[in-house]
């Protein structure tokens, strides 16, 4: 996997690798290898990408007119 500088961000002192939505969007699901290099070495690391969760229903998909109803009676009772 060869990821551009322009899809990850690093810190000094220590090594924080984080990649970006755009990167991860990019993975395919199971087991990738990353090969990281640096001015004095390099080292491989293992990733393992798994699916993204399913996002729940809320319940925001309540009929719009049945709202509109109870509003306009809330109004009329005021």
């Amino acid at each position: 996997m060869l990821v551009r500088e322009s899809r990850f961000d690093t810190e000094s002192i220590r090594l924080k690798l984080i990649l970006k939505e755009s990167c991860l969007n990019s993975l395919k699901v199971g087991e990738d290898t990353a090969h990281i290099s640096f001015e004095d070495g390099s080292m491989d690391t293992k990733l393992t990408i798994k699916p993204a969760p399913e996002v729940p229903k809320t319940g925001d998909s309540t009929a719009p007119i049945l709202q509109l109803v109870l509003m306009v009676i809330g109004i009329a009772m005021i």
